[in-house]
């Protein structure tokens, strides 16, 4: 008979026929038939093992045991000794052949689960012979605890008398009984296991206090006593979750703590930690006391004192927790966050509810410098008790975002609107004013440069209501354009924020340069470092708050790049643009010397370069700024950064403001240069009465007139502006200067001899060209210069030879606009045929017909 083939009775029909076949017909492999039976209970194995051969073979698979017995988790019990079950199991030796057994022996050997006479286990079924055997041993206890009246009599605690072995017999017990092994010998025994662990963890309990009561008196060895007991709780933690204990739920406030108990063994920590005297009494810490007076700066010196009282309890406490409670319970984590959940928290709510009240800026400055205090508490105490102490801030971050950024935005937007409403003012009080201001050297520029970089590495002070500096207390006379760089290094020295002293008014302070500030531009810095700063010590707080901080840097760097360029530099700029189209230069037109009408007549212009030097200055300030500072907080500096995308826009307006200003400044000096040409050029200057003598050696009185205003006024734009800005206005002047003397010159009536003193004036709107140093300005006048011989060659022929030669010109004059020059000659009608001849090949008047 096949060895697998169980015992039938004669006549009957072979048990697993039709069952082998279906599986057989499957073909589920060994493996799916193991796991099954591994979910089944240990009684029900036999049962299952009748089922098919195939079924038989996965209850005897050695796999199937190994899982029941490691789960099982047996350790040797103090009272009971077990001679298989607390020996190691040996490494198995491959089977050799074996002759075929018994086939009754292949069921009979788990029917009905009678193993009290067992035999000597085979050398290849170690797991399932300790099973067994665990089964003969643990099936007692499981009766008793439904047998017996209350789970303290049961055999679980009659049977073994020591604490530690009750403890450990009971953990076997209840992974037994539970569904890990299912070894469950009636219904309810779960619930009695669920009361017999309950009643151990009152023993642990109260074993604990006992030695906890010795340790405060003095007794060294209680320590010891108190860590074998926490140790003995923790090793039973899982088991009432294994007998269907329900598992805790989550507390979002205690995250620590709801770990702990959802892990099981929390009690006794939960008990030390409730016991201490910091929670059972009132603290003598009012939030109130960090309440700063009018006038005084925010200390926080109560909340130091607060947080100093805490930590010597943290201190005292951690080396007893450390030595008491498994590492693996965080013992320490779960007392910080008791501290944090319900004394830190009460406290600092108050206090920043009260700061609130007083002024957002105290607000935000107590913010982020009690938690900067509160993180003492987490010194030491590994990598999460910092984001443990600061979960009271991270509740309240998203608030304190919004009013930080709420804070900045008003704060920069209050300071532009107070230097706008300040210069209206000025306006209104000085608006006949016309002083020039003393443009400012390279040398203070670099000075101020150098000082604003060197105070950026300063920290910036937090601001109490003593530090602000109030709208009303800003000098209503604030210093025009550069005047008072040298004042700045003082101020700059000092790590408070940036104020503005006073200094006398004068008529300067209405000058196009004032409408730009470099003070408000460095109180807009300040206010800026001000948030970044407070922003910079929550970032490095912790990691959970750094990630929600980063964006908002990135926010802060952009209203201030924003604030600035709409609220401040946009408007001065086109208020200069403003002031310069409504100046009229006709009205300053009088006796006057040259130097003094000129210098009045450009005014608007020479004062617009030094807006561009300010402007220029600010646009530095802003990149040390963003250099120093800003790049080293941002999350990415790179074009895709908000902040880097906002100060190209900043530098993109500032050069576009700065061309459309340099624009209507050309425009207001050329409409000046037009003006003395048309006003000044007298009809007979190049048009002569017949024997009128005419000194060649000087130029017109126009020409003089428009050459000196140009030289003065380029002479005093050389000593406010750079050279790059120079050379583009220089060259945009000898553009508009030549189309403004073709225009002028093409409107006159010139005679021969007067086309010498039309030569003459060239020769003179050349030499200042050339003093200009412009390469191609240069070349443009010399062919203009030549292009007065048409006014002095009577030949007709000869005349067409040069409006065709395109080297007269250089190839800057078409032969059509040199032949316009040719009609404002006084005989341009006489010769106008011989001309049209030699140029066109036919008579105008005699080959063209007129219909």
């Amino acid at each position: 008979m096949n060895r697998w083939q169980p015992l039938a009775q004669p006549g009957s029909a072979p048990l697993f026929s039709a069952a082998d076949a279906f599986g057989e017909a499957a073909g589920l492999p060994k493996e799916v038939l193991v796991n099954i039976c591994d979910h089944l209970p240990v009684k029900d194995l036999a049962s299952v093992a009748l089922v098919s051969k195939s079924f038989c073979g996965a209850v005897r698979d050695e796999q199937l045991w190994e899982h029941r017995w490691k789960r099982l988790g047996w350790v040797p019990i103090s009272g009971m000794p077990e001679a298989l079950l607390d020996s190691p199991i040996l490494p198995i030796a491959p089977a050799a052949d074996e002759p075929p057994r018994d086939s009754s022996r292949a069921v009979d050997l788990l029917s009905g689960l009678d193993f009290d006479t067992l035999p000597a286990p085979r050398t290849n079924t170690p797991y399932m012979s300790r099973v067994q055997r665990a089964y003969v041993v643990l099936a007692p206890f499981a009766k008793s605890l439904i047998s017996a009246p209350s789970a303290s009599s049961s055999l679980l605690f009659t049977r073994v008398s020591e604490t530690e072995a009750q403890v450990r017999l009971a953990g076997v017990l209840a992974r037994f009984v539970s569904p890990l092994v299912g070894g469950s010998v009636a219904d309810g025994v779960q619930s009695k296991m669920r009361e017999a662990l309950s009643y151990i963890d009152t023993i642990l309990r109260s074993a604990f206090r006992e030695a906890d009561a010795k340790r405060k008196a003095g007794e060294s060895a209680a320590l010891t006593t108190m860590a074998t007991y926490a140790k003995l709780v923790w090793e039973l933690r899982s088991l009432p979750f294994y007998v269907g204990a329900a598992i805790p739920k989550t507390d979002p406030t205690t995250p620590c703590l709801s770990a702990l108990q959802q892990s099981g063994g929390s009690i006794l920590v939960e008990e030390y930690i409730g016991s201490l005297e910091i929670f059972l009494t009132a603290l003598p810490h009012d939030p109130s006391l960090n309440v700063p007076r009018s006038g005084e700066p925010l200390t926080l010196d109560g909340m130091y004192k607060f947080i100093d009282f805490l930590n010597a309890v943290v201190t005292q406490e951690a080396p007893i927790m450390k030595r008491v409670f498994p590492e693996e319970q965080h013992a320490v984590d779960i007392l910080l966050e008791k501290i944090t959940t319900e004394l830190l928290a009460d406290y600092v709510c108050g206090l920043l509810e009260l700061l609130q009240t007083e002024s957002d800026e105290l607000y935000l400055d107590a913010f982020v410098k009690s938690l900067s205090i509160a993180l003492a508490l987490a010194d030491g105490h590994g990598n999460d008790a910092a984001e443990i102490v600061a979960r009271v801030w991270t509740a309240q971050l998203d608030e304190y975002l919004t009013a930080e950024l709420a804070w900045e935005s008003t704060k920069l937007r209050s300071q532009c609107d107070h230097w706008t409403a300040h210069i209206e003012r000025m306006h209104q009080q000085h608006r006949d004013a016309e002083l020039l201001g003393a443009p400012p050297s390279a040398a203070q520029k670099r000075s101020f440069i150098t000082t604003f970089k060197r105070a950026l590495l300063k920290p910036v002070s937090f601001s109490s209501e003593s530090e602000n500096v109030a709208d009303e207390s800003r000098a209503d006379e604030p210093e025009p354009g550069y005047v008072g760089l040298e004042s700045q290094r003082a101020i700059f020295d000092d790590e408070q924020p940036v104020s503005i002293d006073s200094v006398p008014m004068s008529a300067a302070s209405m000058q196009i340069s004032s409408l730009l500030d470099l003070n408000t531009a460095v109180e807009l810095i300040n206010t800026t470092r001000l948030s970044l700063q407070r922003l910079e010590i929550l970032k490095r707080a912790t990691p959970q708050i750094s990630a929600r901080v980063q964006p908002k840097i990135d926010e802060a760097v952009v209203s201030l790049f924003a604030t600035l360029d709409d609220f401040h530099l946009k408007p001065g700029f086109a208020k200069a643009r403003e002031q310069i189209a409504s100046f009229k230069p006709n009205e300053h037109d009088a006796d006057a010397p040259i130097d003094s009408r000129t210098s009045a007549q450009v005014a608007p212009l020479i004062l617009f370069f030094d807006l561009v030097h300010i402007g220029d200055t600010i646009q530095q300030l802003m990149q040390v700024f963003f250099d120093e500072v800003a790049t080293r907080l941002l999350s990415t500096v790179d074009f895709t950064n908000a902040a880097v995308r906002e100060k190209r826009r900043f530098e993109n307006d500032l050069d576009d403001n700065v061309a459309e200003g340099l624009s209507a400044g050309v425009a207001l000096l050329i409409q000046h240069v037009e003006h003395i040409v048309l006003t000044h050029q007298s009809p007979r200057d190049f048009y002569p009465e017949q024997g009128q003598h005419l000194d060649l050696s000087k130029p017109t009185k126009a020409c003089s007139e428009c050459v000196a205003c140009l030289r003065i006024s380029c002479n005093m734009l050389a000593t406010c502006t750079d050279k790059s800005v120079l050379d583009i206005f220089y060259e945009e002047i000898g553009l508009r200067l030549h189309s403004v003397l073709c225009k002028h010159l093409k409107k006159q009536i010139v005679s021969i001899s007067g086309g010498f003193q039309v030569i003459a004036d060239l020769n003179e709107y050349y030499n200042f060209v050339v003093s200009l140093k412009q390469p191609q300005l240069t070349t443009l006048f010399a062919a203009l210069k030549r292009v007065g011989s048409l006014y002095i060659v009577d030949d007709p022929k000869e005349l067409a030879q040069m409006v065709r030669d395109a080297s007269l010109s250089q190839g800057t004059l078409r032969p059509e606009e040199m032949y316009e020059f040719l009609r404002s000659r006084c005989d341009f009608k006489s010769i106008e045929r011989s001309i049209d001849a030699e140029l066109y090949g036919f008579k105008l008047i005699e080959d063209c017909l007129v219909m």
